[in-house]
C-alpha cells in the first residue's frame, strides 16, 4: 500500500499500509518525513551534491500519481526556496559540466558515441560534432575529442593515429571508457568521478545550514496544517 517513488539510488514508500513490511529501511514520521523528502528531493542525499535531476523525477512523480495532493505542492514550493536560497549554481558538477570545463580552451570538439553518457553531454557541448562510435569514419579535423561510448583498443588507436598524421599535432583527448588502454596525459573517467567528488567535499561545507532551514520550512508546515486526507505523516 502506499506510494512509491523511486530515484537513481532509493526507493522511498510513502505512507505505506505495511511499515513493517519494510525492513532494513529507515523510517520517518511527521515533521522528519517531510524534511527527509524535502532533502531528497533538494539533492542533498546524492552522489553529486545539489543535483536537480531527483527534483524532476519528483515533478513526473507528483504529476502522475499526486496532481492534487496539497503536500506535494509545498514539497515543490519549499524546495524551490531552499534552492534559490542556498543552492543556486550548485549541483551542476555533473558529467557535462566538468568536461566542458576541461574542454574550455578547445574550439573543435568532436564527441565519439551517440547513448545514454553522449546525449547527457551534449547540452553541455553543443558546439561538438557528434558520431556515431560503431562506425565513425575518418574523425573531423579536431583539436579535442571526447569518447562517450565503448570502443575497442585497436579502433581507437587506428582513429587517433590517423587524424594526428592528418592534422600534425596533437589532440587533446577525454576517454570516458569504462575499459580503457590508456594514453599518457588523457583525461579519464576516473578523473572525472575525482573531480565532482572534489566539489562534492566543498559544497558540502553548506550543509549544515541548508538543513537547518529544511527543518524550519517542515516545522511551519505542520504548524500551519490541521487536516492531511493525504498527509504526509509516515514513510519509509
Amino acid at each position: 500500500g502506499g506510494l512509491v517513488f523511486e530515484t537513481c539510488q532509493r526507493t522511498l514508500w510513502i505512507n505505506p499500509e505495511r511499515p513493517e513490511a519494510s525492513l532494513g529501511a529507515e523510517h520517518f514520521r511527521e515533521i522528519e518525513a517531510y524534511a527527509f523528502l524535502l532533502e531528497v528531493i533538494c539533492g542533498l542525499h546524492s552522489r553529486v551534491f545539489g543535483e536537480t535531476e531527483v527534483l524532476g523525477q519528483f515533478k513526473t512523480f507528483c504529476r502522475e500519481r499526486l496532481s492534487t495532493s496539497p503536500w506535494a505542492q509545498w514539497l515543490l514550493e519549499d524546495a524551490k526556496l531552499v534552492r534559490s536560497r542556498h543552492l543556486k549554481d550548485i549541483g551542476s558538477h555533473s558529467y557535462g559540466s566538468v568536461v566542458r570545463r576541461w574542454c574550455a580552451d578547445h574550439s573543435r570538439l568532436t564527441l565519439l558515441g551517440t547513448g545514454q553518457l553522449s546525449r547527457k553531454l551534449q547540452p553541455w557541448l553543443p558546439q561538438a560534432t557528434v558520431l556515431r562510435s560503431r562506425d565513425p569514419g575518418p574523425l573531423p579535423d579536431s583539436d579535442c575529442v571526447v569518447v562517450a561510448a565503448p570502443m575497442a583498443d585497436s579502433k581507437l588507436i587506428e582513429l587517433r593515429s590517423e587524424l594526428e598524421a592528418r592534422t600534425r599535432r596533437m589532440t587533446f583527448w577525454i576517454d570516458l571508457r569504462a575499459e580503457r588502454l590508456g594514453f599518457e596525459g588523457d583525461l579519464t573517467l576516473e578523473a572525472l568521478f575525482k573531480e565532482i567528488e572534489r566539489d562534492n567535499e566543498q559544497q558540502r561545507s553548506i550543509l549544515p545550514a541548508v538543513k537547518k532551514e529544511i527543518l524550519r520550512l517542515s516545522q511551519a508546515r505542520l504548524d500551519r496544517t490541521w487536516c492531511r486526507p493525504m498527509g504526509w505523516e509516515d514513510f519509509a
